[in-house]
C-alpha cells in the first residue's frame, strides 16, 4: 500500500483557492509574501510529521479515519468530479492543483462573490514531482458580510483590504498517483457528490450482479431505490469497492441468512437468486456488506455503520 513520502518544504510553495460557479469549479492562484509562505511551511511540516506517525489503510466509503490512521485511494478512482471551468475543463482537480503556478492570479479586485470552497498549497520545484495539501474550508468564512475590521497600533485603523483566515489543518494530500485522506467528509464533498454517485449506480449494480445472483426485477428495484437514497449509494459503493463477493458461492447465501436470522425464503428464489422487494433493500445491502453480526459475548444482534481495520 502506498504511504506518504516526506516533502522538501524549502522548495516553491503556491497557494490556490477554488469556488463554485454554477455547476463548475473555478481555480485561481493567490500570491503571498515569503513570510506568509514560511507560516504555511510550518503547518505543512507538522502535518507531514503527523502523517509519518499514522498508519495507511485502504480507502472505502464506510472506512473511518482515526487519530492513528489515514486512508489511501488511487487518483484514478476519483472520477471527473468536480468539473472545472473554462480553460481547465479538460483537467482533473488534482492535476490542475499540481500546476498551481500556471493558474490565473487572483487579486483583491477580482475576489468572487461566491464563497470559497477550499484552499490548497502546492509544494515542489519539479512539475512532475509536486505534492498538494488541500483544506476543505473557506478562508474568508466569517470575515465579511456586514462586518468591518480594524487593526490597533496607537489607535484603531480600519482595514480596507480583503482578509483571509487560515488554520493548521489539512484534509487531503495528493502525491504521485494517490490521495491521502485525513477527512472523509472533505473527500466526499469534493469527489462524491450526489450526482457523481448517481452516475455510478448502474455500474455498481451490474458489478454486484456479476458476483451475486439476482433476478432482473430485483436488480431494477435496487437501481431505482439506490438512486433515491444517498446512504444506500454509499453502501452499494462500499460493497463493490471491497470486492469481497468475487469468489462467493451462491449456495452459501441461504446458510448465512439463516445464521443471521434473516428469512431466505423471502429474499431468495429456488435458484438461490436474490429476489427482494423494495422495502428489503436496506437490509439486503447491510447483509452483503457484512454489516450484520452477533456480539461474541451476548449473542445480541448488531448492525455496523462503519468499518475500521483491526
Amino acid at each position: 500500500m502506498a504511504e506518504f513520502s516526506p516533502v522538501d518544504l524549502s522548495e516553491a510553495l503556491t497557494l490556490s483557492v477554488g469556488w463554485r460557479s454554477g455547476t463548475k469549479t473555478k481555480l485561481a492562484r493567490v500570491p503571498m509574501v515569503e513570510e506568509v509562505a514560511d507560516e504555511f511551511r510550518d503547518v505543512l511540516e507538522d502535518v507531514s510529521r503527523e502523517l509519518a506517525n499514522r498508519e495507511a489503510e485502504d480507502w472505502a466509503p464506510d472506512a473511518e479515519v482515526t487519530p492513528e490512521t489515514y486512508l489511501v485511494a488511487s487518483r484514478e478512482s476519483l472520477g471527473d468530479a468536480p468539473l472545472l471551468a473554462s480553460q481547465l475543463a479538460a483537467a482533473r482537480l488534482p492535476d490542475a492543483l499540481e500546476s498551481a503556478s500556471d493558474l490565473p492570479r487572483l487579486d483583491a479586485a477580482q475576489l468572487p462573490a461566491a464563497d470559497l470552497s477550499f484552499y490548497s498549497l502546492t509544494s515542489g520545484d519539479d512539475p512532475g514531482d509536486r505534492t498538494v495539501f488541500l483544506r476543505r474550508s473557506n478562508p474568508r468564512r466569517g470575515l465579511r458580510r456586514g462586518k468591518w475590521f480594524t487593526s490597533l497600533s496607537d489607535s484603531l485603523t480600519r482595514v480596507e483590504e480583503p482578509i483571509f483566515g487560515f488554520d493548521d489543518q489539512v484534509d487531503l494530500v495528493f502525491q504521485d498517483a494517490h490521495v491521502f485522506v485525513l477527512s472523509q467528509t472533505a473527500f466526499a464533498s469534493l469527489f462524491r457528490s450526489n450526482d457523481e454517485l448517481a452516475a455510478q449506480v448502474p455500474h455498481w449494480v451490474d458489478t454486484l450482479r456479476e458476483h451475486v445472483p439476482m433476478t432482473k426485477k430485483a436488480g431494477k428495484r435496487l437501481r431505482a431505490r439506490t438512486l433515491r437514497d444517498s446512504r444506500l449509494k454509499r453502501r452499494l459503493e462500499a460493497i463493490t469497492t471491497r470486492g469481497h463477493l468475487q469468489d462467493l458461492d451462491p449456495s452459501e447465501l441461504r446458510t448465512v441468512m439463516e445464521q443471521l436470522e434473516l428469512d431466505p425464503d423471502r429474499l431468495l428464489d429456488s435458484k438461490n437468486r436474490l429476489k427482494f422487494e423494495e422495502e428489503d433493500i436496506p437490509e439486503v445491502l447491510q447483509f452483503l456488506n457484512e454489516d450484520l453480526f452477533y456480539g461474541a459475548l451476548t449473542q445480541s444482534g448488531f448492525r455496523a455503520d462503519k468499518k475500521a481495520a483491526r
